[in-house]
């Protein structure tokens, strides 16, 4: 959590509910690469593989991803696709 502040990230303690974030929140990440699916995602739901979420979202401005996914992208400096 301590390098995600770093990162200038934002941590929620609740999931957000896709249609009520506002269009101001939905900030376009300038660390990921042009083209990549993550390129118009502005929330990010972490979860470990032992409490996987029943419902995962795929949308273009909200996903859901792995713990795993997050430790690459801070080894690899970098979104990575996922």
């Amino acid at each position: 959590m301590t390098l995600i502040k770093y990162g200038g990230g934002v941590l929620l303690s609740r999931e957000p509910r896709p249609e009520d974030i506002p269009e101001k929140e939905r900030t376009v990440p300038y660390h990921t690469t042009h083209r990549s699916d993550l390129e118009h995602t502005s929330h990010y739901i972490i979860y470990g593989e032992a409490k996987a979420p029943a419902l995962k979202y795929n949308m273009l401005h909200i996903k859901t991803l792995s713990v795993e996914w997050l430790v690459g992208c801070i080894a690899n400096f970098k979104l990575l696709d996922p």
